[in-house]
């Protein structure tokens, strides 16, 4: 039976520039600084407001279902947002490291999410029927900036430096101590890791995983913010970024949470600030998530999917930028 919804869905010897311009790619798609792609790289699809109150089309594999929906954003308009949601107990989430596709095919290097999702989505019960952009930011196309676990094969390692506390410009002292603790909770560093073990799918604190990760998921990719706390569901993104002296500004995202019920839900959105994306994504008239996890922003967001046995595949975002990891979702 197919799910039906209704409606919207380094290494030794890397030189300090390189760290630098690294860090700083980084922070900037973390804290929403927008880059502009080419005119040829743009290819958004997204319904207008009619088409949100249209049924999104069924998916080819039991176990995975797509919403079109949309959300208050920062200033009060309408944010766009495709919701897959899986149960992994019924489908596969896996994770493919585009260096390592690079390694064994060097024809593949340069290849955005479009491009791997016709390789990925071929005929037979096992073909992928969802891809999606990972998360490590790539400081050069397909070399992960964070830990990445591939089978159970460590394929880049963990990060567990310190990461750049939040900018604040605002001088409310409250707000100041909110943000500070919200960085804290975190460890400071990469904050958290979407941690796949076949039928269990979890959003988990990378100090909680530090230890050897490889052993703990069979599928990891560790990326920065957590936007839901899995401790206790609350936001976990500094309000500060609402205030009119942020530099937070809003781009896309490509964000994973899990409810209670062990779903994971994979959300592409419109141009967006993180705080109120946390705030739906763990509402009840959102997903009701126990965990989000930022996995990329800006035009890497991106995903590709198979509504139907002989239906066109469907792209939501930018298929042409050279990915870092690639998450893919396929029947059991």
């Amino acid at each position: 039976m197919i799910h039906s919804l209704p409606t919207r869905l380094s290494r030794h010897g890397v030189a300090l520039a390189a760290l630098a311009v690294a860090a700083a790619v980084m922070l900037g798609h973390a804290q929403g600084q927008s880059a502009t792609p080419s005119a040829t790289q743009t290819q958004v699809v997204r319904p207008n407001a009619s088409q949100r109150g249209t049924a999104a089309p069924k998916l080819a594999v039991t176990g995975i279902t797509h919403r079109r929906l949309s959300f208050r954003g920062a200033g009060g308009g309408q944010v766009p947002v495709d919701l897959f949601t899986v149960d992994p107990a019924l489908a596969a989430v896996e994770v493919v490291s585009m260096r390592a596709v690079v390694r064994s095919d060097p024809s593949s290097a340069g290849l955005g999410l479009t491009e791997m999702a016709k390789r990925l989505t071929g005929t037979g019960r096992q073909r992928a029927v969802l891809v999606l952009s990972g998360g490590n930011i790539p400081t050069v196309p397909h070399t992960p900036m964070g830990g990445l676990v591939v089978n159970g094969r460590e394929v880049s390692p963990f990060d567990h430096r310190l990461s750049v506390a939040p900018k604040q410009n605002n001088a409310d002292k409250a707000l100041s101590e909110e943000c500070r603790t919200k960085t804290e909770a975190v460890g400071r560093r990469l904050g958290g890791v979407l941690c796949v073990n076949g039928p269990k799918v979890a959003i988990r604190l990378s100090r909680d995983v530090e230890s050897a990760p490889y052993v703990q998921c069979r599928h990891a990719i560790q990326s920065l913010p957590v936007v839901v706390h899995p401790a206790d569901g609350s936001n976990g993104i500094c309000s500060a970024e609402l205030f009119p002296t942020s530099t937070a500004s809003p781009v896309e995202r490509s964000v994973a949470c899990v409810t209670p019920d062990g779903r994971v839900h994979f959300a592409v959105t419109g141009p967006t600030l993180l705080y109120p994306l946390a705030d739906w994504l763990r509402s009840p008239a959102g997903p009701g998530c126990r965990g989000a996890l930022n996995l990329v922003g800006d035009y890497f967001a991106a995903a590709r999917f198979i509504p139907g046995s002989n239906a066109q595949p469907v792209a939501v975002g930018n298929g042409f930028v050279a990915q870092a990891s690639i998450i893919v979702v396929r029947g059991r």
